[in-house]
């Protein structure tokens, strides 16, 4: 090892031993431990150490000798330079702190360890809940400083968050899981209350003081959205070109819906398609859930047959209902990945009778949360990252892009298609429901962001979307606003993958395809145009590019 790859791991865990203090929540996303119960710098004081320690950060990357690291340590100093780059330009031009209420809302934090109640985690709940209340007291002091600041639509998630974790708490201070997991359940419950109190009052001061002032605008500007595509997904090519692209996606996608309903029913009518549907396969929760893993099971063993994908030994795959302490809009994952380092990593899929119509109502829906989900969707990337030594980098595991994390299961669902799985007409139907809500998302993320699209007005358009409830149309708009950049970049990374296949089996009549998934796969989720360039070499970059429309 060179000296310069040592300075640059020391680097790395120097970095990560202070970040963590800031975000003790990704810490115990990363699985590293010492970090538990812990909640995000608010205080000025916190986030201005913050910021110093990224801009120190940031000069001595700049300090080392890029092209003495080897390939995997160039490809990691690049992601963590942009991911520094990134967050000191949200700090000092967007701080959060004074514009999303619901931003400060700690449900999240809470069920993060609900999820993963390991035996060195006993205790961590307790002092989670016992730092609420301050938390949410340094809230209003930062919230109240520039209320004009806050954009309406977030205050009124934050209200409407406030008020359903309210009732996640009261669920979850009575679960049996309290009692399991927790040394003193009773000190629990008792803190349960207390945070419960501070959630009412926190919703109080936002209405009472904040409401009559929140004028702020959800949309982040060309400028920021630009850095955020570059920063986070290695996007560079101008929000114009890429509307162009949303648009075109959009437009195709409807297209064939409107033709596939056309010939399966005689009309362009997709919702008239979709009740009759609904009407003629009535199935209860347990039957929904049983007809899941059976698909599952079909999935892996057709994924095995047609060898599509190495899924990794000792791995397993639950599929289950949302349990009692999961609230629908707060705390309801479609998939909970491996914890970090357990020898045979499990994954769960929830069954989810929320989110798209489609999803909720129909068996090919369910199907398709499969697919994207399970054996060669989510779980598939989770596990195939947790046995890669280039994947399992604090810095890949810490800076997943949206091109992968949203771009992969859009891949596979269409991968699955095209090789004869779930292929009739009503899968047919589904997959192109999700893409075509895929598509809307990316396009109204740009409209949103970069040209000023009222958000009243993309709420309409999302309700209006074929299979799409209110419910999940409102959650689409909250992600959208405050998540620059993820929607536009899964639908862009989506396209990528596909055109890099196509590219390859062009150019090998040998082309392996499980040989090329593995090579993607064991990089991580991390930003495709990085990817492609490091594992498959420029030309195929540009080739890429130029297919995708990305650049002419």
């Amino acid at each position: 090892m060179s000296s310069t790859a040592r300075d640059f791991d020391a680097l790395i865990k120097e970095f990560y031993e202070v970040w963590f203090r800031f975000h003790p929540t990704d810490a115990l996303e990363a699985g590293v431990s010492g970090y538990e119960g812990g909640l995000p710098a608010v205080d000025d004081d916190e986030v201005g150490a913050l910021s110093a320690w990224l801009e120190s950060t940031i000069v001595a990357l700049e300090e080392l000798d890029y092209h003495s690291l080897d390939d995997a340590r160039q490809l990691d100093m690049e992601l963590l330079f942009s991911a520094c780059q990134d967050e000191l330009h949200v700090i000092l031009e967007r701080d959060w702190r004074h514009r999303d209420p619901a931003a400060f809302l700690p449900f999240q934090a809470i069920h993060q360890l609900v999820l993963t109640p390991q035996v060195e985690l006993r205790g961590a709940l307790e002092a989670c809940l016992k730092r609420i209340p301050e938390y949410l007291r340094h809230a209003r002091s930062q919230i109240s400083s520039f209320p004009e600041l806050v954009p309406g639509p977030w205050l009124e998630a934050a209200l409407l968050e406030g008020e359903e974790g309210i009732r996640y708490l009261e669920d979850l201070r009575d679960s049996p899981l309290v009692r399991r997991v927790c040394r003193n359940p009773v000190k629990v419950q008792d803190l349960c209350d207390q945070v419960v109190g501070a959630v009412h009052g926190y919703r109080h001061f936002l209405k009472q003081e904040i409401a009559h002032r929140a004028q702020g605008v959800v949309g982040c500007g060309r400028d920021r959205f630009g850095q955020q595509l570059s920063y986070r997904h290695g996007l560079q090519s101008g929000p114009d070109r890429l509307l162009q692209l949303a648009r075109k996606s959009y437009e195709r996608t409807l297209a064939e819906l409107k033709s596939l309903s056309l010939e399966q029913t005689g009309s362009e009518d997709v919702d008239s398609w979709m009740d009759s549907l609904a009407k003629r396969a009535p199935v209860d929760d347990d039957e929904m859930l049983e007809f899941a893993r059976d698909h599952s099971r079909m999935m892996g063993q057709f994924i095995r047959d047609r060898e599509l994908f190495e899924i990794p030994e000792h791995t397993h795959l639950k599929l289950q209902h949302n349990p009692g302490h999961f609230r629908p809009g707060i705390c309801s994952p479609s998939y909970v990945a491996p914890a970090i380092g357990d020898p045979e990593p499990t994954g769960i899929i929830f069954i989810s009778e929320e989110g798209s119509s489609a999803d909720g109502r129909l068996p090919e829906g369910v199907a398709g949360q499969c697919i994207r989900n399970g054996w060669s969707g989510r779980h598939l990337q989770a596990v195939s990252a947790e046995a890669s030594p280039l994947a399992g980098s604090l810095v890949r595991r810490l800076n997943p892009s949206a091109t992968l994390t949203g771009g992969w299961p859009l891949y596979v669902e269409q991968l699955m298609f095209e090789q004869g799985f779930s292929s009739t007409p009503e899968h047919s139907l589904v997959r192109l429901l999700v893409q075509l809500h895929s598509a809307l998302l990316a396009l109204l993320d740009i409209e949103i962001h970069v040209h000023g699209l009222d958000p009243a007005t993309a709420l309409a358009r999302l309700e209006r979307l074929p299979g799409v409830s209110q419910k999940q149309a409102a959650r689409d708009l909250m992600g959208l606003t405050r998540n620059p950049g993820n929607a536009l970049a899964g639908l862009v990374g989506w396209r990528m993958l596909s055109e890099l296949r196509s590219l390859l089996e062009c150019q090998d009549p040998g082309f392996d395809l499980k040989g090329f998934h593995s090579r993607l796969l064991e990089q991580g989720a991390i930003a495709a145009p990085l990817l492609i360039q490091r594992v498959f070499g420029q030309h195929s970059w540009e080739a890429v590019e130029a297919s995708v429309g990305l650049v002419d």
